[in-house]
């Protein structure tokens, strides 16, 4: 071989090693390109998401446990715009992975959203629960001052009476009856302070039991105005009466604090032949298909003009039935027992909703339904 030759096959040889490491850089300068744009594009923004939700999470979980403790108004205020921050996280985080494509974004975020939709359900309750027991508390301190007033009134008549028969050297047996009334009110007034102070122990503490190994005092405050008529006459009546108020409002408190609905929902507020109708109805879906129920219940919640119900008093929170009850068993015991705070106008709706699933599950075994209510009628 040539001289010539051997240099120009050098050369091409170099050459092409050239171009082959040129195209190797150029591929891994690709890659890290790629790398960078996904770092910026999805990322990154997945990471800010991430840590906005976080965020907005646990300060919604502060703001709730806070208000629950201390009663804070401002808190209560301050948590639902946190939760409401938290939403919006989860939507961009829900846009992000449908932008990019980031599957695995996607399905932590309906996991999420799903886990914020039951803390959501949980926290409405927990405003109703707390409006109960706030509302508990001041018909409580109203009654307990009913109770006193008339109790003190004859405490003082009776005390400025045995210090007039004191200076008329009054006899051994009116002195005895007139103590006698004296000490029975200071015992129903000691039982009346000591359930007012039981009651406000067990809200402070949570802890219902505080007050409920009390509540046999209500039946000795009664003993008590109806003893003799000599402790106890037309006062002691007054104060029963009032004792019984407590009672009432104590019992709700009690409820409340041990978690049961305040607003028994059994209790609908749907009446007559329309309560029968709703029952037959709510016992015929139990009958049907569980899964086939809540797939046609969640089909019937998926357009944006659907009817949403209420939950808390707070009109802001109108959810969709499926969304707040997320099973067949949920949404069956909603249909028969509705939910703590349930109004009239939504119970109404909730009536027709049941109906509608029904006729669409069982056209037959609706329309006989609807036919035996409308003769009832």
């Amino acid at each position: 071989m040539k001289l010539a030759t051997k240099i120009a096959s050098g050369f091409a040889a170099l050459l092409i090693i050239a171009l082959a490491l040129g195209a190797i850089a150029a591929y891994a300068m690709n890659q890290a390109s790629g790398r960078a744009v996904g770092l910026r594009d999805q990322q990154a923004p997945a990471v800010a998401v991430a840590n906005a939700l976080e965020r907005n999470s646990l300060l919604t979980m502060y703001n709730v446990r806070g208000w629950s403790m201390s009663g804070d108004p401002e808190m209560k205020t301050h948590a639902e715009d946190y939760y409401k921050l938290v939403i919006t996280a989860l939507d961009d985080a829900d846009k992000l992975a449908a932008a990019q494509k980031m599957e695995a974004l996607g399905t932590a975020s309906t996991a999420a959203r799903s886990a914020a939709a039951d803390y959501l359900r949980l926290y409405n309750q927990t405003v109703v629960q707390m409006q109960a027991m706030d509302k508990s508390y001041a018909d409580r301190a109203a009654a307990a001052a009913t109770f006193m007033k008339p109790c003190y009134s004859y405490l003082t008549a009776q005390q400025e009476a045995m210090a007039k028969a004191l200076k008329s050297d009054a006899d051994k047996a009116e002195l005895t009856e007139r103590l006698a009334k004296i000490n029975g009110m200071n015992d129903i007034i000691n039982l009346g302070n000591g359930l007012r102070l039981a009651a406000f122990n067990a809200q402070v503490e949570k802890r219902a039991k505080l007050f409920e190994d009390r509540l046999s005092d209500f039946a000795t405050i009664k003993t008590k105005a109806d003893g003799s008529s000599s402790v106890t006459i037309m006062t002691g009546k007054h104060a029963d009466n009032a004792a019984k108020a407590i009672h009432s409002h104590v019992e709700e408190l009690a409820r409340a604090g041990r978690g049961e609905p305040v607003f028994r929902a059994a209790e609908l507020p749907v009446v007559g032949a329309a309560l029968a109708l709703h029952r037959a109805v709510v016992q015929a879906l139990k009958k049907c298909d569980p899964k086939q129920l809540f797939e046609l219940a969640r089909a019937l919640d998926l357009p944006e003009e659907t009817e949403t119900f209420a939950f808390t008093p707070n009109p802001l929170y109108r959810l969709p039935l499926t969304t707040q009850f997320r099973s067949a068993n949920a949404l069956l015991d909603a249909f028969e027992n509705g939910w703590p705070g349930l109004v009239a106008a939504d119970a109404s709706r909730l009536s027709k909703r049941a109906l509608d699933l029904l006729s669409r599950l069982d056209r037959e075994q609706a329309t006989a339904l609807s036919a035996a209510a409308a003769t009832e009628r």
